[in-house]
Parts: structure tokens; sequence; C-alpha cells
């Protein structure tokens, strides 16, 4: 069985309200060479595992789809309202997977209040995620460094299909952008590669 798509459904903070921050200018900005993808608006780079098969925007745009689908589930009209605004304000700049899946790396963007911490963007998106059948937080938010930078992290499990997805979920918010790494495990024997890339990101500035 294929497990290619990420399910990008907890990055969807809900606030309305954005900042005056471009996220298709920042989208824009991103360029992949080979098994390097760098990000000169958000300066910041990351190594990808070598033979792993990239998304188009099609595919992109209906994961964000599905996922904001799944959270919209049972939530207020009112809340159903701010997480289908929110989704304009989301882009999804890239994702990787092997080509017979059972990995990936996802990462995206979305656009923030003024004065909105790791921590409340990270709160906000592990409260949504109350409550969306077959998930389940393993580990609450808590530290992580990646390219020298402290990211708010935290883990979900979840099943598809039958199947046992693992997912780590990295964010840190900067510059009135919210952005977001999630690493998808099916199969143990990408945890290396997984990891590796993530150990390769960088911080230009």
């Amino acid at each position: 069985m294929v497990i290619r798509t990420a399910f990008l459904f907890l990055f969807c903070c809900g606030f309305v309200t954005g900042q005056s921050v471009n996220v298709d200018d920042i989208k824009a900005s991103g360029k992949f060479t080979t098994n390097h993808y760098e990000n000169g608006d958000l300066g910041i780079s990351i190594e990808l595992p070598k033979g792993w098969l990239g998304y188009d925007e099609e595919t992109n745009k209906k994961t964000l789809d599905k996922g904001h689908e799944l959270i919209r589930q049972d939530k207020s009209k009112a809340a159903a309202k701010r997480i289908h605004e929110s989704i304009s304000k989301t882009r999804v700049l890239f994702q990787v997977s092997p080509a017979a899946g059972g990995a990936g790396i996802s990462v995206g963007i979305e656009s923030v209040p003024a004065g909105i911490s790791s921590r409340q963007y990270a709160e906000s998106n592990v409260s949504m995620l109350r409550g969306v059948p077959n998930v389940k937080l393993t580990k609450d938010i808590y530290h992580k460094s990646l390219g020298n930078k402290p990211w708010e992290t935290f883990d979900v499990e979840m099943r598809v299909n039958g199947v046992t997805v693992k997912q780590q979920y990295f964010n840190r918010v900067q510059n009135g952008v919210a952005l977001f790494f999630i690493a998808t495990v099916v199969n143990s024997i990408f945890e290396k590669d997984v990891s590796d890339s993530l150990s390769s990101i960088k911080f230009v500035r």
C-alpha cells in the first residue's frame, strides 16, 4: 500500500487576521536543485533524501484541503469559518517522499497575526487535533533545535486505511510567518533518511 500524502491538517491555526505578508511571494522565492531546497525570503535551506520525489501543485493543494476537511468535522460553524479563512493564508512550499511511499517531508507557511509566538501557534494546532477521528497526540509540545534555531514540536499517530502513520510537527514563527515541517514515517526503514534531512537544515541569516 502506497501512502505518500502527509495530511497537513494540523497546521491551520484559525487566526483569522494575519499580517500583510505575501505568502505567495515567499513560496515563489523557493528553489529546488536536485535534492536541495532553499528559500531566500525565509533564509533557510535543507538537503533532501536522494531519490525522493516531489509533489505537483495540484497534489499539494488536495493534501491541504483534505486535511482541513478532517479538522472541520464536528466543529462549530464559527470555528469552521475560521479554519476556512485560515486556508487562504497557508501555502505548501513542497512535499517529498520515496517513489513507493512509506515516508515523507512536508513544508509550509502560514501568515499569522503580529505577536503570535511559536508556542501559541503550536498550542492552537494541538487544540484542533482534539477530537479528530483516528488521531492521537503521542508527545505534547516540546522544544527541538533544527538549524540552531528553536522549534515547538509535537508528535502524533494516526490510522490511515488500517495503517499506522507517525508524524512529527516542527514549527516556528518568524517575521509574521509560521514555518512548519512535517516528518511522516510509515515504514521505519526511512527514519534515518528523514532524520538526516532535518539535521541538514541551515539558516543563512
